[in-house]
């Protein structure tokens, strides 16, 4: 693993790393590239994040792009909710997946609903025909 560049990014708190994994498209997992990653810039594995793998036509080489924040909290306001998921195994994330589904909304329930505003507008022409 060779770093190709690494910035930090004092605004939004974090620092961005693309890394380039010689002869390795096809054959690494997100993991696996996690780990790598945050063993080589000696940070723990929970703080660094995956945004993307990138491979090139003809090239067995995969570049990723990495971030790392200092806080999670920070983290948890910036990136998606998807790139979290990612980070869940299979059993856990069809815990999760299961959970939500499993009780409704008490809100959509007792909301009513909305009338059919072809339906006001068709009253309301009526109403003003007849005056």
């Amino acid at each position: 693993m060779e770093v190709k560049s690494t910035e930090k990014n004092a605004f939004l708190k974090r620092t961005e790393i693309v890394c380039l994994f010689s002869g390795q498209a096809g054959k690494i997992d997100r993991n696996t590239v996690r780990q790598q990653v945050a063993e080589s810039i000696k940070v723990d594995p929970a703080k660094v994040y995956l945004l993307g793998l990138k491979t090139t036509s003809g090239s067995n080489d995969l570049e990723a792009q990495v971030v790392t924040y200092e806080d999670e909290n920070e983290s948890r306001l910036q990136l998606p909710n998807h790139l979290f998921d990612r980070l869940l195994s299979k059993e856990e994330r069809k815990k999760k997946d299961a959970a939500p589904a499993a009780k409704p909304t008490p809100a959509a329930a007792s909301t009513p609903a909305p009338a059919d505003k072809k339906d006001a507008k068709a009253d309301d022409k009526k109403e003003e025909e007849s005056s």
